[in-house]
């Protein structure tokens, strides 16, 4: 009987192992996809920045890889402009979103003045 009792105690331990290793794998991918997400977003500003002012508009680039490729990645990196008056300028903002467990995003936004 003891026997008993200790087998199952023991895939009762076993059982809390395994989903906690399951949680730290979900976590840790969910962390690589957040910094991969930043990185797209940080990607995106510097070359806007590089543009000519009146080019800067939206746009949506869709199933991104880590590299920012499209084709066969996980990401969407979405781009929204708002044009400033008095002095002119243009508040941009890089929304990188993809899915795990639900919907993830990043956004990151800055100003861009003519000139």
């Amino acid at each position: 009987m003891e026997m008993v009792i200790a087998m199952g105690l023991f895939a009762v331990g076993l059982m809390g192992l395994s989903l906690m290793s399951t949680g730290l794998s979900t976590s840790n991918l969910s962390a690589r996809r957040q910094a991969v997400a930043v990185q797209l977003a940080g990607n995106k500003l510097e070359m806007l920045g590089q543009h000519d002012y009146s080019e800067i508009t939206d746009s949506l680039e869709e199933k991104l890889d880590a590299s920012g490729a499209s084709g066969g990645g996980v990401f969407e990196r979405k781009v929204t402009v708002e044009e400033k008056t008095e002095p002119p300028w243009k508040e941009v903002a890089v929304t990188v979103s993809w899915r795990l467990k639900g919907v993830h995003r990043v956004v990151v936004k800055t100003v861009l003045a003519p000139g």
